[in-house]
């Protein structure tokens, strides 16, 4: 309503400024009837006012707070929402219906209403904070004692303790509600605008809001640096890292902990130690979680430093409680990068302060440490024994607080024992694992699932567990069933899953990285761990689809392994990951159709890609068998294929060397080699002509049937490997491009003397070259461009260039042995006691390729034998063995 909706002027005997007059001497009255204590007079001058103008505030207000001293509460109200319908945009009519709803015990509504009333800027701040006091106490509950300690503070303060007050009643949403309000308002407190910032950055966490959160430390912490206040500084960097940490960002949590740290450095140099914050136990703790972080993210040199400056400090304190924390986190360090020596040391440290604080959970996990570190060594008895103990220590203290009354039962306490016991089950079955006693690992996996109460991740952990036990006893089925059960109960969090996985594939990569460089002991599980991390990823991104992201995480696994296990120049001009983007050009500027394998524990991959599409199919084969998988389906029709053309290898070869065979033997051979060119006519024909004497035709019906075994097994070969991807292929032109890049037992199979439904070899189909992945053809690429662009600006040397050719070239001539390349000179590579490794035999068919590749290669080995410790470079290499089964690359030629 507004004044155009009173009566006109014309049918009023009084004019607009006699209605103003006379409204503000029954005010005048209405207010001195209120002095004088008589509320109804006033309450009638205020009807009589209102009567004259329905919509002035001040009547309205007037009235409100005349039927409040009247506690007609209900009538106040109706006047108050009068106020706020007539004038939305005035801050009194909240403030009014903010009295009302106090007086009538509505707290929640009433801070509301205050609120709006702050937002739009009235005057009467403290008024209003003074409301949102009281009503905070009410709500609370708290004495009086409460709004006397906040009676003296200006409206900024009150609200900034309010807000604190709330926080710790874990009312969250008022705190951000108040607190939201209260930074609107224009002030030059900065000291508590701070604590405001790092009031609302709790609340925000508490209600997982936690980029507002981020926020919110962030605001606090640029004002702490503008106004040189240290305290708010650091306490707004400690919470941002905590942060960081419970959302598993452990890298950005790292940043902070090295801003503190480099805070701390400077504040020491400029002696202006800020006391009250940075307390020498603040400081330890500071070393601590940085140690941890350091310790998640896979960098141990930088968590032992962190640790040892941790000990220092405990050591200085004699903070028993803190010494067993350490040793038994610096313990799983060592045990970590394989110092068991010092891994023993810390435990047997942990293990005696345990003893002396009395705390027998603690001392059966010391047991348990050292159990894992000796069965790690291979000392089975002496790990078996600790074991034992970590199970007899942890079940007396849960059978002891189980057994007790009802009333003196610790419900709490009891928890924390059976999650002791999933740990004791956990670390147990691991120790299983590497003895190979792998029945027993899968019946201590199911008693920790057993145990697993709460938390999908632990239950998903013994799941998986359970699966590897079974895979390694060859239970494939069985293995996947729990594999595909870990993962459903992960689907609430498989995105940090995702994320973890990818960061422990960084991680691990580092760290070889990091051993390699520095001619460190590389321990085999990290190659085993980072293997199983790209398997994972593999499998669950293959699951969802996501093929291109899954052939990303493939490449990235090969060209690791190549960059890890080769000592050709070539491949340091490797990138570490190439993105899909990346692959999708070096398919684009082939001419060739690139059909791509990969192997994961019970699934064959399969992507083909080509110049005009990119990637054109992904396909996921699974077996035909429940109890088997498909590399051993594959493995079973390969094996007997193999040996029948090794053997007709070796009579080619006997033939070369002059030794006369029989015409039954040569009958056999020439058949072999024809294959199913040859008609039957052709064959009786040419067996009446071979055959000696009274031979019968015997001889040809032994060759029909091992003929007709063999095309048999190239039929089902060619529908495993190929089928699913015939129909495209079928529209490559004749002897168009063809490039394989296998993976393990599809590395044996020469694809080109495998048959098609219709008879035909693929060998006559294509011209197949066989490659170890896409990175391969970005080399020949590179090995083109510079050939051609020698006395470009910018490009590498001709000397450079030349190496990078003969490189390629090699690669190319080993290239015409296809799959049969690692099949057939496995048995070459040669462990020596020096050190040295498969370079030696590679260096040898270098020579005999290129003088320029010896050279080469001999300043690699030359540098690489430059090693300290002899038993550390056998086990290098030993690793590196293990990995290059699984890497070797060969260079592309179209003919």
């Amino acid at each position: 309503m507004n004044r155009n909706l009173r009566t006109p002027a014309a049918e009023s005997d009084v004019t607009e400024q006699q209605e103003i007059s006379e409204i503000y001497n029954l005010l005048l009255l209405a207010n001195d009837k209120i002095e004088s204590g008589k509320l109804k007079d006033a309450k009638a001058l205020g009807v009589e006012a209102l009567e004259i103008d329905e919509t002035s505030l001040e009547v309205l207000s007037l009235l409100v707070n005349v039927n409040i001293k009247l506690r007609k509460y209900e009538e106040a109200f109706v006047y108050a929402e009068s106020m706020i319908e007539m004038h939305p945009d005035d801050p009194l009519g909240p403030l009014c219906k903010a009295r009302v709803q106090c007086e009538m015990k509505h707290y929640r509504d009433c801070i509301t209403s205050s609120l709006q009333s702050l937002s739009m800027g009235y005057g009467k701040h403290k008024e209003l904070s003074t409301l949102i006091v009281r009503a905070v106490q009410e709500i609370l509950g708290l004495s009086e004692d409460f709004t006397e300690s906040l009676k003296d503070m200006d409206y900024y303060s009150q609200l900034g303790e309010v807000g604190i007050v709330l926080l710790a009643a874990k009312q969250n949403i008022l705190v951000i509600q108040i607190l939201e309000v209260a930074l609107k308002l224009q002030t030059m407190q900065y000291g508590v605008s701070m604590r405001i910032y790092l009031t609302q950055g709790h609340a925000f966490c508490a209600v997982q809001k936690y980029e507002a959160a981020l926020k919110a430390y962030e605001k606090c912490y640029q004002m702490a640096v503008s106004t040189h206040d240290v305290a708010h500084q650091t306490k707004a960097l400690v919470n941002t890292a905590a942060l960081h940490v419970s959302l598993g960002k452990t890298y950005k949590a790292l940043v902070v902990y090295e801003r503190l740290l480099d805070m701390h450095s400077r504040l020491l140099s400029d002696q202006e130690v800020c006391e009250d914050v940075w307390t020498e136990e603040f400081i330890s703790v500071l070393h601590m979680n940085t140690s941890i972080a350091y310790k998640t993210v896979g960098n141990i040199d930088m968590a032992l430093h962190y640790a040892q400056k941790y000990l220092r400090n405990m050591e200085q304190t004699e903070d028993f409680s803190g010494l067993s924390l350490i040793h038994k986190h610096m313990g799983t360090l060592y045990e970590t990068v394989c110092q068991y020596s010092h891994a023993i040391s810390h435990y047997n440290s942990f293990l005696a302060m345990a003893k002396c604080s009395g705390d027998s959970i603690q001392i059966a996990l010391a047991y348990g440490h050292l159990g894992s570190v000796y069965g790690q060594i291979g000392l089975w008895p002496i790990s078996l024994v600790y074991h034992d103990r970590h199970v007899c220590g942890v079940f007396n203290v849960l059978n002891s607080l189980t057994n007790a009354d009802n009333l003196a039962k610790d419900l709490a306490r009891i928890n924390e024992v059976k999650k002791g016991v999933v740990q004791v089950y956990d670390m147990y079955g691991d120790t299983m694992m590497r003895r190979k006693d792998y029945e027993e690992a899968n019946n201590l996996y199911q008693l920790m699932y057993k145990y697993c109460e709460r938390g999908p991740l632990n239950k998903s952990r013994a799941l998986y567990k359970t699966g590897n036990s079974h895979f390694a006893m060859g239970n494939s089925q069985h293995a996947l069933h729990y594999y595909e059960q870990a993962l459903a109960l992960c689907d609430d969090e498989f995105v940090h899953l995702m994320e973890d996985i990818k960061q422990s594939i960084d991680s691990l990569k580092t760290r070889i990285q990091e051993c390699l460089q520095h001619h460190k002991f590389l321990p085999r599980e990290l190659l085993q761990k980072l293997d199983n991390s790209f398997q994972g990823i593999q499998t669950v991104l293959a699951k969802l689809g996501c093929d291109a992201e899954c052939l990303e995480y493939t490449e990235d696994s090969r060209i690791f392994a190549t960059r890890l296990t080769s000592k050709a120049a070539v491949f340091s001009r490797l990138p570490l990951r190439l993105d899909f983007n990346a692959l999708s050009s070096i398919v684009k500027s082939q001419g060739a159709t690139i059909l791509y394998y990969s192997f994961l524990p019970n699934s064959l991959l399969i992507w083909l890609l080509s110049p005009e599409k990119g990637l054109h199919r992904f396909y996921v084969k699974k077996p035909q068998k429940l109890t088997g998988s498909v590399e051993a389906e594959l493995k079973a029709l390969l094996d007997p294929w193999l040996c029948s053309l090794e053997k007709e290898y070796s009579k080619k070869e006997t033939r070369k060397a002059g030794v006369v065979r029989s015409p039954r033997k040569r009958l056999k051979s020439s058949i072999l080699k024809r294959g199913s060119s040859w008609s039957t006519a052709e064959r009786k024909n040419l067996v009446g002509q071979q055959t000696l004497g009274g031979e019968s035709n015997e001889s040809l019906d032994v060759l029909n049937t091992e003929d007709d075994s063999q095309n048999q097994i190239e039929r089902k070969l060619y529908k495993f490997l190929v089928s699913p991807v015939d129909d495209i292929l079928s529209k490559v032109v004749k002897k168009g491009n063809l490039i394989i890049i296998p993976d393990k037992v599809i590395g044996q199979v020469p694809f080109s003397q495998i048959r098609d439904l219709k008879g035909k070899h693929l060998g006559d189909r294509f011209n197949i070259t066989y490659l170890s992945g896409l990175f391969a053809l970005k080399l020949v690429a590179e090995s083109n461009s510079s050939r051609q662009s020698d006395t470009s600006p910018g490009v590498r040397k001709p000397s450079e260039n030349l190496q990078l050719e003969d490189e390629v070239n090699f690669l190319r001539s080993q290239s015409s042995l296809g799959g049969y390349y690692r099949y057939l000179h496995a048995s070459e590579i040669q462990y020596c006691e020096d050190g040295e490794t498969a370079a030696r035999s590679t260096k040898d068919r270098r020579k005999m390729a290129n003088p320029r590749l010896d050279v080469i290669l001999s300043s690699e080995v030359s540098n690489k034998s430059k090693l300290k410790q002899p038993e550390e470079n056998l086990a290098l290499d030993n690793t590196r063995k293990m990995a290059g089964e699984e890497a070797h690359v060969t260079g592309c030629s179209y003919n």
